[in-house]
C-alpha cells in the first residue's frame, strides 16, 4: 500500500492519506475485478450448465433436509425415490464430465 501511497500527490495542506485510502479503495476492487471476470469465464462457471445443475441439485438437497423435521405420514414415498435415483445418475455423471466437480458429487451423496 506504500507504494501506491507514494505515487499519490498530496493535497494542498493536508497529508494525502484520503488519497492513499482511496488508492487502496480501488487496487482492492480492481483486484476482486479481475477474480470476478476469471470467474465469470471459467469452463465450469455461471455460463454453463456445469455451475447451474449442481447449484439447483443444493436446492432438492436442502429441501430434503427440511423433510427430517417433518412427520413421517407427511413425507412423500415417490419423491424420495426420485431425489434417490437421481442421486446415484448424477453422481457417476459428475465423476465423468470435464471439468470434474466435486461440488456436484458432494452434493450428490
Amino acid at each position: 500500500m506504500q507504494g501506491v501511497c507514494a505515487e499519490l500527490p498530496r493535497a494542498a495542506g493536508g497529508d494525502g492519506r484520503l488519497g492513499c485510502v482511496l488508492a487502496a479503495a480501488v487496487a482492492a476492487m480492481a483486484a476482486s475485478s479481475s477474480r470476478l471476470v476469471a470467474f465469470w469465464n471459467h469452463p465450469a462457471g455461471p455460463k454453463t450448465i456445469h455451475f447451474w445443475a449442481p447449484t439447483f441439485k443444493w436446492g432438492i438437497t436442502l429441501a430434503n433436509i427440511a423433510d427430517f423435521w417433518r412427520p413421517a405420514d407427511r413425507i412423500s414415498y415417490p419423491q424420495q425415490c426420485a431425489v434417490t435415483a437421481t442421486g446415484i445418475i448424477w453422481s457417476r455423471f459428475s465423476t465423468q464430465i470435464t471439468p470434474v466437480r466435486p461440488a456436484a458429487l458432494l452434493c450428490l451423496l
